[in-house]
């Protein structure tokens, strides 16, 4: 496997994984463990000594509002939830964790009464801020949840809300109670993202890069001041053309952001 190219950057690495995908990229591995296994290594061959950061997100909490950090599993992919197992740090963030191998982000949530996960202190933007790349194994560019946090950095996306859920973080024998607050999309509404477009101005710009077969990387802080300038310069950038039919018109009509009670009530 190849390694991340000389001059990248040296921070961390915010790895999105899909093991199907990059089966192809093992040769004769036989075995769940065994592959699982030969995955982990792969993937540190390509951060080359750094730090990476795997999220381990569990959309639970938006049910539940209870987040245990030793148990609940990773939803996105086999190889997050495995190196989850290997009983390594992870992050206090409901919904937005990570764990990973070397260091970890600091974990300004561990202590947080209101939890904000895609501002500057989240691992999003502390990636972004420490010369950090995200890598895509194999996984879809649509994956990259950094996205998010450009959207803070752009000032919050005008075409979301902002929504609280209350609940409770576990650690061991601690227990304690958060507010969750993140921007989410209008209910009962179609909001999607012209991944095929932003794919293709990432590759134009050349920040988003082919390494080896289906895994690409991008420097963090470019991809993050790519989103923001685009952003800036058109609010509805990342929105595809159905979505963007919709939305236009409403916050013409509103002459402001959404807020929760344009779309649903207020508990």
């Amino acid at each position: 496997m190849t390694a991340l190219p000389a001059g990248s950057p040296s921070g961390p690495v915010m790895a999105h994984t899909d093991a199907a995908r990059t089966h192809s990229l093992l040769g004769a591995v036989r075995g769940r463990t065994e592959l699982l296994a030969a995955h982990g290594r792969e993937l540190a061959k390509i951060a080359d000594g750094r730090d990476v950061w795997f999220p381990t997100f569990n959309y639970g909490f938006l049910r539940t509002r209870h987040y245990s950090v030793d148990d609940d599993p990773s939803q996105v992919g086999a190889i997050n939830e495995s190196v989850r197992q290997q009983g390594g740090w992870r992050t206090s963030t409901p919904v937005f964790n990570f764990t990973g191998t070397g260091g970890a982000p600091v974990d300004l949530d561990a202590a947080a009464d209101v939890v904000l996960p895609f501002d500057a202190r989240s691992p999003f933007g502390q990636c972004a801020q420490h010369d950090g790349t995200v890598l895509w194994y194999g996984a879809e560019i649509s994956t990259g949840t950094i996205l998010h946090y450009a959207e803070w950095a752009a000032g919050g996306p005008l075409y979301r809300y902002d929504k609280d859920f209350v609940g409770r973080i576990e650690r061991g024998t601690e227990s304690r109670e958060v507010t969750l607050r993140y921007h989410v999309r209008p209910m009962e509404k179609v909001l999607e993202y012209d991944w095929p477009r932003i794919t293709a101005d990432l590759v134009s710009a050349g920040i988003l890069r082919d390494l080896v077969g289906p895994v690409r990387w991008a420097p963090a802080r470019d991809l993050v001041e790519f989103w923001v300038d685009r952003m800036t310069a058109d609010p509805l950038y990342l929105l595809d053309t159905e979505s963007r039919e919709w939305v236009e018109p409403a916050l013409e009509r509103l002459g402001r952001r959404f807020e929760l009670e344009d779309y649903e009530a207020k508990a």
